[in-house]
């Protein structure tokens, strides 16, 4: 039986109340907040191309962390 987004375990989620609060679509962007701490992929004037990027919180946080100084298509 597969889980549903919004079934309670979810919705009760750190991760996911955290990621509602600080306004981003989906909690899987604390994933690539991780990767990016650790590996630095977005140190600046970078082109972000997101494939598949359905429902948007790594674009979120492509576009909070770089900012204005690069391109970002998703």
């Amino acid at each position: 039986m597969t889980k549903r987004l919004d079934d309670r375990s979810t919705r009760h989620d750190r991760f996911h109340q955290k990621a509602k609060k600080e306004g981003f679509l989906a909690r899987a962007v604390y994933k690539l907040q991780e990767i990016d701490e650790k590996h630095r992929i977005f140190d600046g004037g970078h082109r972000v191309l997101d494939l598949g990027c359905s429902p948007g919180s790594w674009l979120q946080y492509a576009s909070q962390t770089i900012g204005e100084r690069a391109v970002i298509v998703g």
